[in-house]
């Protein structure tokens, strides 16, 4: 497992003071934009697109207006519960 002196290294400048205030501690929302940045490659419009729904934090993921990610969370749901019905078998 990395250390966190490893993983800063590793990360583009631009957001190492964001994840040492997330590792810190210090804010729970820097802790949220550091995963979620990490997660998609340190790429903001990644995160953005992501399409991970089964993600606790895809709800609260940055860079996205609340009223997009609140619809893109209940569509995906919708779609997951239809497929349910329209199982063979269902």
């Amino acid at each position: 497992m990395s250390t966190v002196d490893d993983r800063v290294a590793e990360m583009p400048q631009i957001y190492r003071k964001q994840y040492m205030k997330a590792v810190n501690r210090k804010s729970l929302r820097a802790a949220i934009k550091a995963h979620c940045l990490e997660c998609c490659g340190w790429e903001r419009e990644e995160v953005k697109l992501c399409t991970d729904t089964g993600c606790p934090l895809f709800q609260y993921r940055p860079f996205v207006p609340r009223a997009v990610a609140s619809k893109k969370s209940a569509e995906s749901s919708d779609f997951r519960l239809q497929g349910l019905f329209n199982a063979p078998g269902a």
